[in-house]
């Protein structure tokens, strides 16, 4: 099997700063449920993103649900990865979330509330009390749409979503893939709210991060629709 291979500094703002791979299990065939799914195409190739409430829908026919379900154990439980990680993970005063069931998205997504940092640890299934942010859901659905796509996408030549670039708003020029890693930083707990994008310092809130996260998340809504947001790099 080709393995699915991403530059050192991808792999590290895919992984939240942890040794982590999108790799799937051993087939890497698609789903019942993938393959039914309409996807976009672009000039660099074709692409579906599934929003929060998508990716937190119950399983039922070809839904979002049942692709998260059937593709779970082969994107996020393969020896390479435990779970989906969200956050900071290993550094001191800075959170996390994982995710080791495909159950434990259904239950946390969607959020709602005001765009908001974590204050601790959140281990699914073990519950641990957390304020609502929409910011983390939105952070779910984007680091669970760029996963699926790299290793529904493994072995082939296909063009990433991670390397897609942001066309509007504060984030234009910043690729998928680097936007997700500052989103990581920022629901983790770092304090910093500014970054480099073409030689210019951009400084933003929680709730600029929170709608262009949205954005993308949106962007490909099942497959069937392109709303401009992203753009090839």
């Amino acid at each position: 099997m080709k393995q699915l291979v991403f530059p050192v500094a991808a792999l590290l703002a895919l992984a939240g700063c942890q040794k982590q791979s999108v790799e799937p299990a051993a087939s890497a065939s698609m789903s019942a449920a993938a393959s039914a799914d309409a996807t976009v195409s672009l000039a660099c190739g074709s692409f579906r993103t599934y929003s929060q409430g998508g990716w937190g829908s119950k399983a039922r026919g070809n839904n979002p649900g049942a692709y998260r379900d059937a593709r779970f154990a082969a994107v996020l439980m393969n020896g390479y990865v435990n779970g989906l990680v969200v956050g900071l993970p290993g550094q001191v005063g800075r959170y996390y979330m994982r995710f080791e069931t495909p159950g434990a998205i259904e239950d946390f997504l969607p959020q709602g509330g005001t765009p908001a940092a974590l204050t601790g640890n959140y281990e699914y299934p073990f519950l641990t009390p957390m304020r609502q942010s929409v910011l983390l859901g939105q952070a779910v659905a984007l680091k669970l749409n760029v996963y699926y796509d790299s290793a529904e996408k493994s072995g082939t030549s296909a063009a990433l979503l991670y390397d897609l670039t942001i066309s509007r708003g504060p984030f234009a020029g910043l690729s998928v893939g680097s936007f997700l890693a500052l989103v990581e930083r920022a629901v983790g707990g770092d304090p910093a709210r500014s970054v480099s994008i073409d030689g210019r310092s951009v400084t933003f809130t929680l709730a600029q991060l929170n709608d262009a996260a949205t954005a993308i998340n949106e962007n490909f809504e099942d497959g069937t629709a392109n709303n401009g947001f992203l753009r090839c790099p």
